[in-house]
């Protein structure tokens, strides 16, 4: 047999040698595509199908849709009163005509307001012969202040408008001012996002999941560290000025149609308990008597009450006697005023 001698090199010529990545770039390699993987998987099952508790974030991007137009005072008005008349319609049918010359007291508020048996409904049943209009759906304050402004410009003139406000109404205006409103082409409301600073607000601008989880952390809204029970001892100025603005919308409305309105301030139980003070209708006490609004304040009428624990259902919403006291004071108040017919039908 043959012995074959391997190919000879050349002197000074070396053997080419395949190098094997160590073994930590590998595990590395492993690592970061273990990481990158789901989360650009998470990234784009986000852009694709986004949570709905980020829609009202999303701006022109939200999948949202709605009735809304932009407003340069109170943040967004109804694109049109059909627009607002389709989302209320068994309300405004149960009314009948807006330009009826029936008698009329309209009231906005939230549950307080709204909800079965609460003073819409006491007001109903000791006014048999006066149209009550009420919503019976809770809204954010600046669209109470947009469905009064409908209301108006298609002809409701009511006997007395009553616009109730209380601490609770405080809690998505305090985080979310007037200013963070932004209406989006397809008619949704949403609202602006603040961003964290440095890199990070680039990366939330960019990334889908990044906001996602900005908006779940809380530090989205435009004040986050705002809490609602803050009210009842100092109100911030955004609150007082945002506040300032609605009331001052309401005034020149209710000026120009000739609408005689009151705002009705009711205290939270802890108001009525003594736990706490009542800065939020000092405020806007002050803010009635600058804009030439009449203002009932009910304080002391919940305070001076010897059964305090008897005006509250368990979810601590007025009871029976609660809202027939509330609505005696009111009529009261309303009988005071020069010229009131708004208890006459």
């Amino acid at each position: 047999m043959f012995h074959q001698e391997p190919p000879s090199v050349p002197v000074g010529t070396q053997r080419p040698v395949r190098a094997n990545p160590p073994a930590s770039w590998k595990f590395l390699a492993g690592v970061l595509a273990g990481i990158l993987l789901p989360l650009l998987m998470a990234e784009m099952f986000l852009r694709g199908f986004p949570p709905e508790d980020i829609h009202e974030y999303l701006g022109e991007e939200s999948p949202t849709t709605g009735v809304y137009c932009a407003d340069p005072e109170i943040g967004a008005d109804y694109r049109s009163f059909e627009d607002f008349q389709a989302g209320v319609e068994p309300m405004i049918k149960e009314l009948g005509p807006l330009t009826s010359p029936l008698a009329t007291w309209a009231l906005f508020g939230n549950s307080f307001v709204q909800a079965g048996g609460m003073l819409g409904d006491t007001a109903s049943a000791a006014l048999p012969d006066i149209r009550m209009f009420y919503l019976q759906n809770n809204e954010p304050l600046f669209l109470r202040v947009a469905q009064a402004r409908q209301l108006l410009r298609n002809g409701l003139r009511p006997q007395q408008l009553i616009f109730v406000i209380m601490p609770i109404d405080m809690l998505r205006l305090g985080k979310q001012p007037l200013s963070a409103i932004q209406v989006n082409e397809r008619g949704a409301i949403t609202y602006r996002v603040r961003s964290p600073e440095g890199p990070l607000s680039i990366l939330n601008k960019t990334s889908r999941l990044a906001l996602t989880l900005w908006v779940r952390s809380g530090q989205h809204v435009t004040h986050p560290s705002f809490r609602g029970s803050v009210v009842t001892s100092a109100v911030p100025s955004w609150l007082e000025e945002d506040l300032h603005t609605m009331l001052r919308v309401l005034g020149e409305l209710t000026r120009e149609y000739g609408v005689p309105s009151t705002i009705l301030l009711l205290p939270n139980r802890e108001q009525i308990f003594g736990q706490t003070q009542f800065a939020l209708q000092d405020s806007i006490v002050a803010i009635c008597q600058a804009e030439g609004l009449d203002c009932y304040d009910a304080r002391e009428l919940f305070l001076n009450d010897s059964d305090k624990p008897s005006l509250f259902l368990p979810d601590w919403h007025f009871s029976e006697r609660g809202n027939h006291m509330l609505f005696q004071a009111l009529q009261d108040h309303l009988s005071s005023l020069p010229n009131n017919k708004a208890s006459k039908p």
